[in-house]
Protein backbone atom coordinates (compact mmCIF):
# COMPACT_ATOMS: atom_id res chain seq x y z
CA UNK A 1 0.00 0.00 0.00
CA UNK A 2 1.13 3.49 -0.70
CA UNK A 3 2.59 5.81 1.88
CA UNK A 4 1.07 9.11 0.77
CA UNK A 5 3.40 11.43 2.67
CA UNK A 6 6.89 11.55 4.19
CA UNK A 7 7.58 8.91 6.84
CA UNK A 8 10.64 8.17 8.96
CA UNK A 9 11.94 5.77 6.35
CA UNK A 10 11.31 8.15 3.46
CA UNK A 11 13.13 11.01 5.12
CA UNK A 12 15.90 8.67 6.31
CA UNK A 13 16.85 7.59 2.83
CA UNK A 14 16.44 10.73 0.72
CA UNK A 15 19.92 10.40 -0.67
CA UNK A 16 19.71 10.26 -4.43
CA UNK A 17 21.61 13.46 -5.14
CA UNK A 18 24.81 11.39 -4.82
CA UNK A 19 24.88 9.15 -7.88
CA UNK A 20 27.24 6.22 -7.90
CA UNK A 21 26.37 3.36 -10.27
CA UNK A 22 25.63 3.71 -13.95
CA UNK A 23 22.46 2.43 -15.61
CA UNK A 24 22.05 2.20 -19.35
CA UNK A 25 21.60 5.70 -20.76
CA UNK A 26 19.19 4.35 -23.36
CA UNK A 27 16.97 2.45 -20.91
CA UNK A 28 14.71 5.39 -20.06
CA UNK A 29 15.51 8.45 -22.19
CA UNK A 30 16.47 9.08 -25.80
CA UNK A 31 19.88 10.77 -26.29
CA UNK A 32 18.39 14.04 -27.62
CA UNK A 33 17.37 15.20 -24.16
CA UNK A 34 19.66 17.01 -21.72
CA UNK A 35 19.28 14.39 -19.00
CA UNK A 36 22.47 13.19 -17.33
CA UNK A 37 23.66 10.83 -14.58
CA UNK A 38 21.00 8.20 -15.18
CA UNK A 39 21.61 5.69 -12.36
CA UNK A 40 19.94 2.52 -11.17
CA UNK A 41 17.87 2.99 -7.98
CA UNK A 42 18.80 -0.54 -6.89
CA UNK A 43 22.37 0.48 -6.18
CA UNK A 44 24.39 0.04 -3.00
CA UNK A 45 23.25 -0.14 -0.28
CA UNK A 46 19.90 -0.98 -1.92
CA UNK A 47 21.29 -3.55 -4.35
CA UNK A 48 20.13 -6.38 -2.09
CA UNK A 49 17.62 -6.68 0.72
CA UNK A 50 20.37 -7.91 3.03
CA UNK A 51 22.55 -4.83 2.50
CA UNK A 52 19.55 -2.53 2.93
CA UNK A 53 18.61 -4.29 6.16
CA UNK A 54 22.21 -4.07 7.38
CA UNK A 55 22.13 -0.30 6.85
CA UNK A 56 18.82 -0.05 8.71
CA UNK A 57 20.16 -2.14 11.57
CA UNK A 58 23.27 0.02 11.90
CA UNK A 59 21.20 3.18 11.89
CA UNK A 60 18.65 1.75 14.33
CA UNK A 61 21.35 0.80 16.82
CA UNK A 62 22.38 4.44 17.07
CA UNK A 63 18.77 5.48 17.66
CA UNK A 64 17.83 2.75 20.14
CA UNK A 65 18.48 2.88 23.88
CA UNK A 66 18.13 -0.88 24.41
CA UNK A 67 17.77 -4.22 22.61
CA UNK A 68 13.98 -4.22 22.92
CA UNK A 69 13.70 -0.86 21.18
CA UNK A 70 16.15 -2.01 18.50
CA UNK A 71 14.14 -5.18 17.92
CA UNK A 72 10.95 -3.17 17.52
CA UNK A 73 12.57 -0.87 14.99
CA UNK A 74 13.85 -3.77 12.89
CA UNK A 75 10.48 -5.51 13.11
CA UNK A 76 8.76 -2.31 11.99
CA UNK A 77 11.07 -2.03 9.00
CA UNK A 78 10.51 -5.65 7.94
CA UNK A 79 6.76 -5.21 8.30
CA UNK A 80 6.72 -2.01 6.26
CA UNK A 81 9.16 -3.34 3.65
CA UNK A 82 8.97 -7.15 3.46
CA UNK A 83 11.71 -8.94 1.56
CA UNK A 84 9.23 -10.62 -0.79
CA UNK A 85 7.98 -7.21 -1.96
CA UNK A 86 11.52 -5.94 -2.45
CA UNK A 87 12.45 -8.99 -4.54
CA UNK A 88 9.29 -8.67 -6.63
CA UNK A 89 9.98 -5.04 -7.45
CA UNK A 90 13.64 -5.65 -8.20
CA UNK A 91 12.63 -8.39 -10.63
CA UNK A 92 9.80 -6.56 -12.38
CA UNK A 93 10.50 -2.83 -12.04
CA UNK A 94 13.12 -0.57 -13.64
CA UNK A 95 14.02 2.53 -11.65
CA UNK A 96 16.55 5.31 -12.21
CA UNK A 97 17.55 8.63 -10.77
CA UNK A 98 18.88 11.37 -13.03
CA UNK A 99 19.60 15.09 -13.36
CA UNK A 100 18.00 17.48 -15.82
CA UNK A 101 18.45 21.15 -16.58
CA UNK A 102 15.90 23.86 -15.81
CA UNK A 103 16.78 27.46 -16.71
CA UNK A 104 20.47 26.62 -16.44
CA UNK A 105 20.06 24.83 -13.08
CA UNK A 106 20.58 21.09 -12.54
CA UNK A 107 17.62 19.45 -10.79
CA UNK A 108 17.33 15.87 -9.53
CA UNK A 109 14.62 13.54 -10.74
CA UNK A 110 13.64 9.87 -10.88
CA UNK A 111 11.63 7.54 -13.10
CA UNK A 112 10.07 4.13 -12.43
CA UNK A 113 8.41 1.74 -14.87
CA UNK A 114 7.57 -1.93 -15.45
CA UNK A 115 10.26 -3.88 -17.24
CA UNK A 116 7.74 -5.11 -19.82
CA UNK A 117 8.34 -3.03 -22.96
CA UNK A 118 5.19 -1.32 -24.26
CA UNK A 119 3.72 2.16 -24.35
CA UNK A 120 2.26 3.07 -20.97
CA UNK A 121 0.37 5.96 -19.33
CA UNK A 122 2.49 8.32 -17.24
CA UNK A 123 1.94 9.67 -13.74
CA UNK A 124 3.98 12.75 -12.78
CA UNK A 125 4.39 12.70 -8.99
CA UNK A 126 4.82 15.92 -7.01
CA UNK A 127 6.27 15.26 -3.58
CA UNK A 128 5.59 17.02 -0.31
CA UNK A 129 7.97 18.74 2.09
CA UNK A 130 10.41 21.52 1.30
CA UNK A 131 14.12 21.63 0.57
CA UNK A 132 15.72 18.31 1.51
CA UNK A 133 12.86 17.39 3.83
CA UNK A 134 10.49 15.15 1.90
CA UNK A 135 12.89 14.26 -0.92
CA UNK A 136 11.92 10.96 -2.51
CA UNK A 137 14.48 8.34 -1.55
CA UNK A 138 14.54 4.59 -2.06
CA UNK A 139 12.14 3.78 0.78
CA UNK A 140 9.61 6.29 -0.56
CA UNK A 141 9.93 4.78 -4.02
CA UNK A 142 9.46 1.20 -2.90
CA UNK A 143 6.71 2.12 -0.43
CA UNK A 144 4.70 4.52 -2.58
CA UNK A 145 5.69 4.69 -6.22
CA UNK A 146 6.87 1.24 -7.30
CA UNK A 147 3.42 -0.17 -6.45
CA UNK A 148 1.96 2.35 -8.91
CA UNK A 149 4.44 1.31 -11.60
CA UNK A 150 3.61 -2.31 -10.88
CA UNK A 151 0.01 -1.56 -11.87
CA UNK A 152 1.06 -0.50 -15.37
CA UNK A 153 2.17 3.12 -15.10
CA UNK A 154 5.40 4.97 -15.71
CA UNK A 155 5.98 7.16 -12.64
CA UNK A 156 8.29 10.15 -12.90
CA UNK A 157 9.00 12.99 -10.51
CA UNK A 158 11.16 15.97 -9.65
CA UNK A 159 12.95 16.45 -6.33
CA UNK A 160 12.65 20.23 -6.95
CA UNK A 161 15.61 22.58 -6.86
CA UNK A 162 17.34 23.08 -3.52
CA UNK A 163 16.91 19.49 -2.32
CA UNK A 164 20.50 18.99 -1.18
CA UNK A 165 23.17 20.90 0.72
CA UNK A 166 25.22 21.89 -2.31
CA UNK A 167 22.31 23.27 -4.33
CA UNK A 168 23.15 26.56 -5.98
CA UNK A 169 19.56 27.76 -5.57
CA UNK A 170 16.84 27.15 -3.02
CA UNK A 171 13.39 25.64 -3.13
CA UNK A 172 10.90 28.53 -3.30
CA UNK A 173 7.88 26.50 -2.15
CA UNK A 174 5.82 27.13 -5.24
CA UNK A 175 8.03 29.76 -6.89
CA UNK A 176 10.60 29.03 -9.59
CA UNK A 177 10.46 25.35 -8.63
CA UNK A 178 7.11 25.04 -10.42
CA UNK A 179 9.16 25.27 -13.61
CA UNK A 180 11.06 22.17 -12.47
CA UNK A 181 7.86 20.15 -12.89
CA UNK A 182 6.81 21.87 -16.12
CA UNK A 183 10.21 21.15 -17.66
CA UNK A 184 10.05 17.54 -16.53
CA UNK A 185 6.67 17.18 -18.27
CA UNK A 186 8.17 18.69 -21.42
CA UNK A 187 10.90 16.04 -21.25
CA UNK A 188 8.33 13.24 -21.40
CA UNK A 189 8.64 13.32 -25.18
CA UNK A 190 12.13 11.82 -24.71
CA UNK A 191 10.94 9.13 -22.27
CA UNK A 192 10.86 5.68 -23.88
CA UNK A 193 7.44 3.94 -23.93
CA UNK A 194 5.59 6.98 -22.55
CA UNK A 195 2.11 7.47 -24.03
CA UNK A 196 1.95 11.26 -24.19
CA UNK A 197 -1.83 11.16 -24.69
CA UNK A 198 -2.27 9.55 -21.27
CA UNK A 199 -0.48 11.69 -18.69
CA UNK A 200 -1.76 12.29 -15.16
CA UNK A 201 -0.58 14.31 -12.17
CA UNK A 202 -0.38 13.10 -8.56
CA UNK A 203 0.47 15.51 -5.74
CA UNK A 204 0.78 14.87 -2.01
CA UNK A 205 0.79 17.52 0.75
CA UNK A 206 2.86 20.46 -0.59
CA UNK A 207 2.74 18.52 -3.86
CA UNK A 208 -1.00 19.22 -4.02
CA UNK A 209 -0.29 22.95 -4.10
CA UNK A 210 2.54 22.35 -6.56
CA UNK A 211 0.28 20.32 -8.85
CA UNK A 212 -2.42 22.98 -8.98
CA UNK A 213 0.19 25.62 -9.85
CA UNK A 214 1.55 23.39 -12.62
CA UNK A 215 -1.96 22.98 -14.03
CA UNK A 216 -2.45 26.73 -13.97
CA UNK A 217 0.78 27.33 -15.93
CA UNK A 218 0.54 24.47 -18.41
CA UNK A 219 -1.21 25.29 -21.70
CA UNK A 220 -1.74 21.69 -22.85
CA UNK A 221 -4.09 19.94 -20.40
CA UNK A 222 -3.31 16.62 -18.75
CA UNK A 223 -5.85 13.79 -18.45
CA UNK A 224 -6.40 13.25 -14.72
CA UNK A 225 -5.21 14.48 -11.33
CA UNK A 226 -5.09 13.04 -7.79
CA UNK A 227 -4.36 15.38 -4.88
CA UNK A 228 -3.80 13.99 -1.38
CA UNK A 229 -3.81 16.19 1.73
CA UNK A 230 -2.88 19.26 -0.29
CA UNK A 231 -2.53 22.91 0.74
CA UNK A 232 -4.83 25.20 -1.25
CA UNK A 233 -5.26 28.15 1.14
CA UNK A 234 -1.86 29.08 2.56
CA UNK A 235 -3.12 31.97 4.68
CA UNK A 236 -5.73 29.82 6.42
CA UNK A 237 -3.08 27.14 6.87
CA UNK A 238 -1.02 29.65 8.87
CA UNK A 239 -3.86 30.03 11.36
CA UNK A 240 -4.17 26.24 11.61
CA UNK A 241 -0.42 25.58 11.84
CA UNK A 242 1.49 28.77 12.77
CA UNK A 243 4.92 27.12 12.52
CA UNK A 244 4.51 27.13 8.73
CA UNK A 245 5.40 30.82 8.90
CA UNK A 246 9.06 29.80 9.21
CA UNK A 247 8.84 27.73 6.04
CA UNK A 248 7.19 30.58 4.16
CA UNK A 249 9.74 33.13 5.40
CA UNK A 250 12.72 30.95 4.56
CA UNK A 251 11.47 29.75 1.18
CA UNK A 252 9.19 32.28 -0.49
CA UNK A 253 10.97 35.21 -2.20
CA UNK A 254 9.89 38.71 -1.11
CA UNK A 255 7.72 37.18 1.58
CA UNK A 256 8.10 40.00 4.12
CA UNK A 257 7.08 42.74 1.68
CA UNK A 258 4.57 40.78 -0.43
CA UNK A 259 3.10 38.29 2.03
CA UNK A 260 -0.52 38.46 0.90
CA UNK A 261 0.15 38.35 -2.85
CA UNK A 262 2.75 35.57 -2.55
CA UNK A 263 0.40 33.38 -0.49
CA UNK A 264 -2.53 33.96 -2.88
CA UNK A 265 -0.30 33.11 -5.83
CA UNK A 266 0.17 29.67 -4.25
CA UNK A 267 -3.43 29.22 -3.03
CA UNK A 268 -5.64 27.44 -5.56
CA UNK A 269 -8.90 28.48 -3.91
CA UNK A 270 -8.38 31.93 -5.50
CA UNK A 271 -7.77 30.81 -9.07
CA UNK A 272 -8.85 27.17 -9.54
CA UNK A 273 -11.36 28.30 -12.18
CA UNK A 274 -8.41 29.18 -14.44
CA UNK A 275 -7.54 25.49 -14.83
CA UNK A 276 -9.04 23.54 -17.74
CA UNK A 277 -12.63 22.94 -16.64
CA UNK A 278 -13.06 19.38 -17.89
CA UNK A 279 -9.97 18.01 -16.11
CA UNK A 280 -11.12 15.38 -13.56
CA UNK A 281 -9.58 15.82 -10.09
CA UNK A 282 -9.72 13.44 -7.13
CA UNK A 283 -9.23 14.97 -3.66
CA UNK A 284 -8.18 12.75 -0.74
CA UNK A 285 -7.78 13.96 2.85
CA UNK A 286 -7.80 12.67 6.42
CA UNK A 287 -10.44 14.22 8.66
CA UNK A 288 -8.02 14.60 11.59
CA UNK A 289 -4.98 15.71 9.58
CA UNK A 290 -2.79 17.74 11.97
CA UNK A 291 -0.33 18.87 9.29
CA UNK A 292 -2.69 20.21 6.63
CA UNK A 293 -6.20 21.22 7.67
CA UNK A 294 -8.88 19.14 5.93
CA UNK A 295 -10.71 22.41 5.17
CA UNK A 296 -8.18 22.92 2.36
CA UNK A 297 -9.68 20.06 0.36
CA UNK A 298 -13.26 20.87 1.36
CA UNK A 299 -12.98 24.50 0.21
CA UNK A 300 -11.33 23.50 -3.06
CA UNK A 301 -14.08 20.94 -3.69
CA UNK A 302 -16.65 23.70 -3.17
CA UNK A 303 -14.90 25.72 -5.88
CA UNK A 304 -14.94 22.71 -8.18
CA UNK A 305 -18.66 22.21 -7.55
CA UNK A 306 -19.42 25.83 -8.31
CA UNK A 307 -17.49 25.69 -11.59
CA UNK A 308 -18.96 22.38 -12.72
CA UNK A 309 -15.67 20.51 -12.74
CA UNK A 310 -15.68 16.68 -12.72
CA UNK A 311 -14.24 15.82 -9.31
CA UNK A 312 -14.53 13.54 -6.31
CA UNK A 313 -13.82 14.42 -2.67
CA UNK A 314 -13.04 11.57 -0.29
CA UNK A 315 -12.60 12.49 3.37
CA UNK A 316 -11.37 9.60 5.53
CA UNK A 317 -13.08 9.83 8.91
CA UNK A 318 -10.76 9.88 11.92
CA UNK A 319 -7.63 9.58 9.79
CA UNK A 320 -4.38 11.54 9.64
CA UNK A 321 -2.14 13.26 7.09
CA UNK A 322 -0.72 9.94 5.84
CA UNK A 323 -4.13 8.22 5.74
CA UNK A 324 -2.58 5.53 7.93
CA UNK A 325 -5.88 3.89 8.89
CA UNK A 326 -7.25 3.79 5.34
CA UNK A 327 -4.26 2.98 3.17
CA UNK A 328 -6.00 0.24 1.21
CA UNK A 329 -9.11 2.32 0.55
CA UNK A 330 -7.06 5.38 -0.44
CA UNK A 331 -4.92 3.22 -2.69
CA UNK A 332 -8.02 1.83 -4.40
CA UNK A 333 -9.44 5.30 -4.97
CA UNK A 334 -6.16 6.51 -6.48
CA UNK A 335 -5.65 3.50 -8.71
CA UNK A 336 -9.23 3.48 -9.96
CA UNK A 337 -9.11 7.18 -10.75
CA UNK A 338 -5.99 6.89 -12.87
CA UNK A 339 -7.01 3.56 -14.42
CA UNK A 340 -10.36 4.96 -15.50
CA UNK A 341 -9.20 8.33 -16.78
CA UNK A 342 -5.92 7.13 -18.30
CA UNK A 343 -7.66 4.04 -19.70
CA UNK A 344 -5.50 1.27 -18.32
CA UNK A 345 -6.02 -1.94 -20.31
CA UNK A 346 -7.12 -5.04 -18.40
Amino acid sequence: MYKLTVSFFMAQFAMFSSLDSQASQSEFFSPQTHIINEKNCFRAPFDSYESWLAMITKSSKKRSSNEFELSNRIHGFKTRFPQSEYENFKKNISCVTFRYKVDGIWVDGYAIKPKAVKDLPVIVYNRGGNGRYGSVGFAAMIGSLMPLANEGFIVIGSQYRGNHRKSEVQDEFGGADVQDVLTLIDNLEFLHHADLERVGLYGSSRGGMQSMMVLRERSKPLKAVVLSAGIYDLEAQLAFRPEMENVYKNRIPNYESQKSSQLKKRSAIYWSDEIETNLPILLLHGELDKRVDVSNSIKLAEKFEKNGRPYKLRIFEGDNHSLTNNREAANTELLNWFANHLKIEE
